[in-house]
């Protein structure tokens, strides 16, 4: 690690010890991290979710919140169940099946875990078009957005959305087709929720890998993108607790003061959330502190 990366983060980890996430329902610790580009390459949606997360309490697998699953098995599980449904469910399938096959490469199946619990996962579908833009579809599956507007904390004003529009014909005519298959298409997640099934899928193209799943995994609630999140809010504390808590503040200023280009990333869909404070190092790496909230 650079000296100048080990300082910081030796810093980080003295302001931050024994604090935990604040305005939780949950008690889960900060922890400090530094993303060097050297040896982590550059710092994306999909690399951070498939780095290893810490062990939190209530969480204890810890890991990777993104893998890749094995696509073919996905879909003779899909077909299995098509087959028990309704007459035109299976034909559906098998032509979403054929576009993609047929239109795309580099086509794989990534398991997201949902953090309500270590074992729920769903899935998406990502690929890259021939005229080398990507594209990707994932169920619409249930959120409880208002989580963080009932906390105080975030509102859906202050979310940094990432909007791409196709720019080669052969992708518009691709997600021309797929739009009106996967609109009422029914799905099945064998993972979450104790095996969950319903209608609708979600589809969004991006001009690299990182773009398209960035915007498809904030299209379905999972990944919001927000202004750097301010961890002391003076007005959730009472009497003498303000005095204690500006050991919070004293870690925004920190951070405000030694890193640039701050933002928060937030992931997760239901009561557990992990949140990433993060911006750059003065050598053009990245740092910050990460935790686990949970809001039933």
């Amino acid at each position: 690690m650079k000296s100048s990366n080990a300082e910081l983060l030796a810093k980080l980890t003295e302001l931050a010890r024994d604090l935990e996430f604040p305005v939780s329902c949950s008690s889960h610790p900060i922890h400090p991290f530094i993303w060097e580009i050297e040896m982590q390459g550059e710092l994306s949606i999909e690399n951070l979710l498939k780095t290893e997360t810490p062990n939190f309490l209530g969480y204890s697998e810890g890991g990777k919140i993104m893998r890749t699953g094995d696509l073919e098995e996905y879909w003779q599980f899909v077909r299995s169940q098509a087959e028990n449904l309704s007459p035109e469910t299976l034909p559906s399938y098998q032509t979403l099946i054929d576009l993609l096959k047929s239109h795309l490469t580099n086509v794989e199946l990534l398991k997201i875990r949902t953090l309500h619990d270590p074992k729920d996962s769903f899935h998406i579908i990502v690929g890259m078009t021939k005229s080398g833009e990507w594209i990707g579809i994932s169920p619409n599956i249930p959120t409880d957005a208002e989580d963080c507007d009932q906390m105080g904390i975030y509102n859906t004003e202050q979310i940094f959305s990432t909007a791409y529009q196709p720019q080669t014909e052969i992708t518009v005519n691709l997600l021309n087709r797929l739009q009106p298959i996967l609109q009422d298409l029914e799905f099945y997640e064998p993972e979450i929720f104790g095996f969950y099934t319903d209608k609708g899928w979600t589809v969004r193209v991006g001009t690299t890998r990182e773009i398209m799943i960035h915007s498809l995994l904030e299209a379905v609630g999972f990944a919001r993108t927000f202004p750097v999140c301010k961890l002391f809010h003076e007005e959730e504390y009472y009497g003498e607790e303000v005095e204690d808590a500006k050991v919070y503040l004293v870690l925004d200023d920190f951070l405000a003061e030694n890193i640039t280009n701050l933002r928060t990333y937030m992931f997760g869909m239901t009561v557990s959330y992990v949140f990433y404070i993060i911006g750059q190092t003065p050598s053009g790496d990245w740092a910050g502190v990460t935790s686990l909230a949970a809001w039933a």
